[in-house]
């Protein structure tokens, strides 16, 4: 990235993006620049997983390990029959209709071919819509309809708690960073696999594994 380019900063207010604003959003993200913005749980590293190249970039950015693939946000099941490739399981269903929008990211298998960083052995991947107007509606704008998205650290450090700390700390690597005044939950989610047929937890987050399994 150019290192004389400032990030750009822009705030949205309350629960509905601006056509205009909207615009000026989607294009750079639907041309595969790296950005940050909100999500109901922590500040959302993301690209357009389209483009491979991008991919790469936010992993060199963010520097995680290649063997931890990204997760994809989408804001709607249409979004996640096309990404699975066929129609989601009847497990899958039900724990998405029960913590869907929501603080769980569900990994799946699924018949598509992604960019390098997406799927993981066996084409699994995550998936997750979150509960936050602000991101729904970006994600639902773009070309594609659903985002690579991240946590906004680097690998292994904690997150930037301010949007100055986070405009400082990737200032010379994002080319947006969107604000919004939803509060988060400043927890990561929670992180199951059903490719078994089964719930099988890979990582605790905002909801707690009896929350889970008591739903289902």
């Amino acid at each position: 990235m150019d290192e004389t380019r400032k990030i750009k900063v822009v705030k949205i207010e309350g629960d509905t993006i601006s056509p205009f604003a909207k615009i000026n959003l989607i294009i750079p993200i639907d041309k595969g620049e790296l950005f940050i913005m909100p999500t109901d749980t922590l500040w959302g590293l993301g690209v357009s997983p389209v483009f491979p190249d991008a991919v790469k970039e936010l992993f060199k950015v963010k520097r995680r390990p290649p063997d931890q693939p990204l997760p994809l946000l989408v804001s709607d099941m249409n979004t996640v029959e096309f990404l699975i490739g066929s129609k989601p399981s009847k497990l899958f269903t039900k724990l998405a209709g029960k913590f869907w929008p929501g603080p769980l990211t569900i990994i799946t298998q699924s018949s598509r071919s992604f960019a390098d960083g997406i799927a993981g052995p066996g084409g699994k991947i995550g998936l997750r819509m979150p509960k936050h107007p602000i991101a729904i509606e970006i994600i639902d704008a773009t070309r594609e309809k659903y985002l690579a998205v991240t946590s906004a650290n680097r690998h292994g450090k904690p997150i930037p708690s301010t949007v100055e700390s986070l405009r400082k700390e990737f200032q010379k690597d994002v080319f947006l960073l969107i604000q919004s005044d939803h509060e988060m939950l400043n927890m990561p989610s929670t992180v199951v696999d059903i490719t078994s047929g089964k719930v099988e937890m890979i990582r605790k987050g905002a909801l707690s594994s009896i929350e889970i399994l008591s739903k289902i």
